[in-house]
């Protein structure tokens, strides 16, 4: 009997609170196996749903998210947050329903495919930019910590051109400064770890090598990992040093190819009677049946497993009978920024049947958007869809309902096209400082982006109290006290005392000082003084 459970080392007791599902969701198997290996990520079915988790003294009032396609689930108190910050799994959570429960299913329809995580979270990592030993960041390091210092960037890799240098105004590197990496989760890929561990690679070519591998489909997957299996044992029989960036490049383009064979045979028995049923086996033509039933199926797999050097991967046999195909060489550099601001990649729904695409450069004219809809055959933005996107602000996407509002989309592209570069930073931290979730608002930050300061060099409590002690004093003077203060405190009162906030892109504060508040604040603001 095989029971999924969560084992605890040394558990002393056991003091479980009494729990009350207020909601229950179920996921795609596959983005159930997502949730369950990061949890502490932001999801949307949390985010929509925190606030049916009602609160009360007489029980832990939580979500149940379920796998669709499986028994085990996991109940979630968010607290109001977008991200499962109470969790327990639970084993056959789906026996545990009554008939008067209801499941909510909406979140079992297809996504856009450019937010489907399953194929955009292939590595992740963490950047970072080693500096002084007060506000170095070191991982791992605990949620307070990196909610105080702002200089990393994650990324879920493979991402898009604007998406890496959105990751660099992040981690805002100075001049000498060396990028780091830290590798966090391979996701299905984590037999690479200790190949990649110290392996010299940059981020342009670890992007890449992720972008081959998230274009594998299920059998391509097994295939690869079945020939990078062979290759590491041939390197490790030939004494022929370690598996390259290179190598896996050549594998992933090659299982792609024709160059190997994917065969149902969970062991050398199952092999055996592969190969034997189908005439592989010259010795055993013209047998009885009755001497067929006879024969060492086990022993047959086992001889042509290791005259074929192939290799078991999920149940399945691969074999690689043909040449590898040499993948194009990738330059280490990050490629120069793009020469579009904004890129939509637009199709018609899957259901229409037919596969016609348009790519559509934004800010455009209204010609070209009657273009566009003219090479996909419709009148209006009914049954398109997003296929991909791509922009300077990279989430811009999120907060606009396309391609339904594409006329509003590209107005606000318009805006972003003519503030200055300099300025683009601070749109973004506005936009995630106030989680603007509708394209009026982007268009309102747009246009007051003056009323508001971004600091980019001041990333932690740390920095801001070093800044503000060398305004007030001369750097001399400063240098004395920094061994006196407590920067960190210091720090942390200086930015409650300006209302400002330590964004991803540098400390962010208004212009005179008052209160931060959202766009829909200001209106109201706004409307009263005028009453």
């Amino acid at each position: 009997m095989i029971i999924q459970a969560e084992l605890k080392c040394k558990q002393t007791g056991c003091e479980a609170d009494p729990c009350a599902v207020d909601k229950v969701i179920e996921l795609p198997s596959p983005r159930f196996r997502l949730f369950s290996r990061a949890l502490l990520a932001d999801y949307d079915f949390i985010a929509e749903n925190k606030n049916a988790a009602r609160h009360d003294d007489d029980a832990r009032h939580c979500l149940l998210i379920l796998d669709a396609e499986g028994k085990d689930g996991f109940l979630v108190d968010p607290q109001g947050h977008n991200y499962a910050r109470y969790s327990a799994f639970v084993p056959n959570a789906r026996s545990l329903l009554t008939p008067d429960i209801g499941i909510d299913r909406s979140y079992l329809s297809p996504a856009e495919p450019w937010r489907d995580e399953s194929r955009d979270e292939m590595l992740r990592m963490t950047l970072r930019v080693d500096g002084k030993p007060d506000y170095t960041l070191v991982l791992p390091a605990d949620e307070e910590y990196l909610d105080d210092v702002k200089r990393y960037a994650k990324l879920n890799l493979p991402v898009s051109s604007w998406e890496l240098w959105d990751a660099l105004d992040k981690v805002r590197l100075q001049t000498d400064d060396i990028l780091y990496m830290e590798i966090e989760d391979y996701f299905a890929f984590e037999y690479l770890s200790p190949h990649l561990d110290g392996l010299d690679i940059s981020l342009n070519e670890l992007n890449d090598l992720a972008a081959q591998l998230a274009a594998l489909d299920e059998v391509q997957g097994i295939a690869f990992e079945g020939m990078f299996s062979i290759e590491v044992q041939r390197k490790v029989n030939a004494n022929g040093g370690v598996i390259t960036l290179q190598d896996l490049r050549d594998l992933a383009v090659s299982a792609k190819t024709d160059c190997y064979h994917v065969v149902d045979a969970a062991d050398d028995a199952q092999l055996g009677l592969f190969y034997a049923e189908n005439e592989f086996v010259p010795e055993l033509d013209g047998i009885s049946d009755e001497v067929f039933e006879m024969l060492d199926f086990a022993g047959i797999g086992r001889m042509m497993r290791c005259s074929e050097n192939g290799v078991f991967v999920n149940s399945l046999y691969v074999l690689r009978d043909g040449e590898l195909t040499t993948a194009p060489p990738v330059q280490k550099a990050l490629p120069g920024k793009p020469g579009y601001l904004f890129r939509l990649t637009l199709g018609l729904h899957p259901d229409i049947g037919d596969a016609r695409t348009v790519t559509l450069d934004l800010p455009a004219a209204e010609a070209e958007l009657l273009d566009a809809q003219e090479q996909l055959g419709v009148e209006g933005w009914e049954g398109v869809m997003v296929i991909d996107y791509d922009g300077i602000i990279p989430y811009a996407a999120d907060f606009t309902d396309l391609p339904m509002e594409l006329e509003e989309f590209n107005a606000f592209t318009k805006a972003a096209r003519d503030i200055p570069r300099s300025e683009v930073p601070k749109l973004k931290a506005l936009l995630e400082q106030f989680e603007v979730r509708d394209i009026e608002t982007a268009l309102f930050l747009t246009e007051h982006l003056a009323d508001y300061v971004l600091t980019p060099d001041l990333n932690s409590p740390q920095e801001t109290a070093i800044d503000h002690l060398r305004f007030m004093t001369d750097d001399h003077s400063a240098e004395l006290l920094l061994s006196h203060v407590n920067l960190y405190a210091y720090g942390c009162d200086l930015i409650r005392e300006d209302n400002a906030v330590l964004s991803p892109y540098g400390l962010l504060h208004r212009a005179d000082y008052q209160p931060m508040l959202s766009p829909m604040q200001e209106t109201q603001k706004m409307e009263m003084k005028m009453k």
